[in-house]
């Protein structure tokens, strides 16, 4: 008797357990289906924090957000690029190609993510890797403008003008009105000592864009080659007009100035860029107090 009792008993516990085990599954199964219905929501909205966070210039909550995002899910290609975007604007170039290359390697048809890791390349002057990422951009989008005039600037400081010129017009082929690509070309043409071209392409990206400070300054500098200089000293005070900052073409204009004997104002001119210029400009600023003494016993 004793032992029947025992087997009743053993079976009743085993009963038992089957039961807790059964209960302990499902209740995990809903917890984990709970959890993983918030995790999907949060998600959403750490990633949405992340783009306001962004907008607003705050690039390190806007990280911290994208970071929760990937950490629930790995292989969100485009959290991985737009954190890309920003450690790029926090001038930390290596993080950025990391999430370019996860970017990639997540979504090898991302022609953005090939353009912008591109982009960070040639802000490392790493020339070659920009250009290859250009080329691999516009293979998947062969209407990416940007991506010609970049690979353009990428060969021009490669010394490659004439692939230059040749990737400027195919930009501008796409976009007649995309000024950079005008003035890039004008540059390019100015390296080349073709003044008149360049002046060309500068002119039609000041009727594009007349608040083109750069554009005026490169302007001023063809002209200069040619001697006119009168014209020099109007498109650098049109410069220093829109861009009053711009250091360099106080110190440009005063040289002009001078050329033409028209000291007070070469004088005015190097006042401003002593006052105006940072120390990496110490051998321009030496030359220029030299200047000044001899303009003013002159």
């Amino acid at each position: 008797m004793k032992r029947g009792r025992k087997i009743k008993k053993s079976k009743k516990i085993t009963l038992l357990i089957i039961i807790g085990v059964i209960i302990l599954f499902f209740s995990y199964f809903l917890i984990s289906s709970y959890e993983k219905k918030t995790t999907i929501k949060d998600a959403k909205d750490y990633f949405n924090s992340g783009i306001t966070y962004y907008d607003k210039g705050e690039y390190d909550r806007a990280i911290e957000n994208f970071d929760k995002v990937i950490e629930w899910n790995p292989k969100a290609a485009d959290v991985y690029y737009n954190r890309g975007i920003i450690y790029h604007k926090k001038e930390e170039y290596d993080r950025a190609i990391g999430d370019y290359d996860k970017t990639i390697a997540l979504d090898s048809k991302n022609a953005e993510a090939y353009y912008n890791r591109g982009l960070v390349y040639y802000e490392k002057k790493e020339y070659d890797r920009a250009i290859h990422d250009f080329d691999k951009a516009i293979e998947l989008d062969s209407e990416n403008v940007r991506a010609y005039c970049n690979r353009g600037l990428a060969y021009y400081e490669k010394e490659e003008d004439n692939i230059a010129i040749q990737d400027y017009g195919k930009a501008i082929e796409l976009d007649p009105e995309y000024v950079n690509a005008y003035n890039s070309r004008g540059v390019a043409y100015y390296h080349k000592g073709k003044y008149d071209r360049a002046i060309r392409d500068y002119n039609k990206a000041i009727e594009l864009d007349s608040k083109n400070a750069k554009a005026y300054y490169n302007r001023g500098l063809a002209y200069y080659e040619k001697e006119e200089y009168n014209r020099v000293i109007q498109d650098y005070d049109k410069a220093i007009e829109l861009t009053p900052e711009h250091v360099k073409v106080y110190y440009k204009k005063a040289i002009t100035c001078e050329k033409i004997n028209k000291n007070k104002e070469a004088i005015n001119a190097y006042k401003n860029f002593i006052e105006l210029a940072p120390t990496q400009f110490q051998e321009e600023i030496e030359k220029s107090k030299e200047k000044i003494n001899k303009l003013q016993k002159n």
